[in-house]
């Protein structure tokens, strides 16, 4: 709705040389927005599963050993498996044996 508003700086800003400048642009244009400043550090999106409890609880699985131990199913999001995951052969058999994948993804590689 835009009442809230936030910059926010990524790791790839912080490790990069240029990063003292990034800051301080980043920090004005904060200041003269109203907008709250901040980092998304590295690690953001396990700090963020922690937060919200979005981790696999008694039973639950990685995604590693969600590869290894083939599912029925799988949900990925803005994920190319081929690409980022630690074993992509083994990711992508485990989905090519899965009775439904279901891929949300602004990629268009692997649609053909």
């Amino acid at each position: 709705n835009g009442e809230r508003r936030a910059v926010l700086l990524g790791n790839a800003a912080v490790r990069h040389p240029e990063f003292a400048k990034l800051h301080a642009v980043a920090q004005w244009i904060a200041d003269n927005t109203g907008a709250t400043f901040g980092f998304l550090t590295e690690a953001a999106n396990t700090v963020g599963a922690h937060v919200v409890g979005a981790l696999p609880g008694d039973g639950g699985l990685n995604a590693r050993e969600a590869f290894a131990q083939p599912r029925k199913g799988y949900v990925l999001l803005n994920v190319e498996p081929e690409f980022d995951t630690v074993d992509p052969v083994q990711a992508l058999a485990a989905l090519n044996q899965a009775e439904m994948v279901v891929v949300m993804s602004p990629f268009k590689h692997g649609l053909d």
